[in-house]
């Protein structure tokens, strides 16, 4: 199997393009900051002399972090403004250092300068369990409606978007945890930091309750740069707290560790690439933490270098993935072949070499 050890350091790269995608979804995606009609992609596209070609993205969310689409953009161009003629080594270094303050564009390209590394790994028999988004604050026939048809399509997980209107969220919460006793589904809620201390408390209490044993855990409460709210969510909690918007670094996932965080929640496109978004979910692992993956706001170019992680390190990562924004795109920004099977996980269509046609052309377009 190929990695990122294996390949020679001083390859060179021949050319270096980047560039802007709106990239329209089928409907609305809610988040307790924001609403969604498209995603704002900002891709990398790298060749080196060996012919090899890698690409990657961000997809940059007010609110989850600071960098804005623009300011994406304008890292990415300046780390690639003498990027041909270097070797991959050297761009990776160039990289590595601008990761603290601009993790988004620098992973971007951390991801391009990776992926050739990991294609050979690819294997038509990889399936990935993916969670089935809804939304927590939504009319009882609604979310009925869309348990309904998450469970029809296979789904045995199910991923609960909370934070926007806490009474309505506990209510359905209730529900969730209740519903179809005939039905094997689990729950995870995400408040993408909707929420304040007290609120983060009454839900927590609310999923504590759980007859089925259904919850897995409760994903990032409050904000990410409230560690003291997050600690005391973590030691009032009687369920599991997983972090995702806060980690970004191994000293991040050691602070989620000491304030009694059960798991983290890990992204290539916020934590260096494929490389070094194994290294953390190892270094997470080796603190005894579930390690969550996956990101729900990418298109295909994201989420195909997600596959690759999944697969260099299935181990290491506790499912579901939420490897699945490629799903809500209305079209493909580059399509690498991936598909959701009846069983509701993350398949790929093609074999290392189709990949390989598909991401030249997309480099050459």
């Amino acid at each position: 199997m190929s990695s990122a050890r294996d390949r020679q350091p001083d390859r060179r790269l021949i050319a270096a393009k980047h560039g802007r995608a709106s990239c329209p979804l089928t409907s609305p995606y809610e988040l307790s900051f924001t609403t969604l009609t498209a995603f704002e992609s900002v891709w990398v596209s790298l060749e080196d002399d060996a012919g090899e070609i890698g690409i990657g993205e961000a997809v940059a969310l007010p609110g989850y972090g600071d960098e804005t689409v623009e300011r994406v953009q304008q890292t990415v161009a300046s780390l690639l403004s003498d990027a041909v003629g270097v070797t991959a080594a050297e761009l990776r270094a160039t990289c590595h250092d601008a990761l603290g303050a601009s993790p988004f564009a620098a992973s971007a390209i951390l991801t391009a300068l990776d992926l050739p590394d990991y294609l050979e790994c690819l294997r038509p028999d990889w399936a990935f369990d993916l969670n089935a988004p809804i939304a927590g604050d939504a009319e009882p026939a609604v979310l009925g409606a869309a348990l309904e048809r998450a469970l029809a399509r296979g789904c045995s997980y199910v991923k609960v978007k909370v934070g926007r209107t806490p009474d309505a969220e506990r209510r359905n919460a209730s529900w969730l945890l209740t519903a179809r006793p005939d039905a094997r589904y689990t729950l995870v809620f995400d408040a993408n930091q909707g929420y304040s201390v007290d609120q983060a408390r009454r839900l927590s209490d609310t999923l504590a309750t759980d007859p089925f044993g259904r919850l897995l855990w409760f994903e990032q409460p409050v904000d990410r740069r409230d560690w003291d709210a997050m600690s005391r969510v973590c030691a009032d909690a009687n369920v599991p707290i997983v972090l995702d918007e806060c980690i970004y670094t191994a000293h991040d996932i050691d602070q989620a560790r000491s304030i009694g965080a059960a798991g983290v929640k890990l992204k290539g496109f916020k934590n260096g690439g494929i490389a070094a978004t194994l290294a953390l979910a190892a270094h997470a692992r080796r603190a005894l933490l579930t390690v969550v993956f996956g990101n729900g706001v990418a298109t295909d170019i994201g989420n195909f270098a997600e596959l690759l992680t999944l697969g260099e390190g299935a181990r290491l990562f506790t499912p579901p993935s939420e490897s699945s924004g490629f799903a809500k795109l209305a079209a493909p920004l580059c399509d690498l072949g991936l598909v959701i099977d009846d069983g509701y996980r993350l398949t790929c269509g093609i074999d290392a070499a189709t990949a390989r046609q598909r991401l030249r052309s997309f480099h050459a377009s």
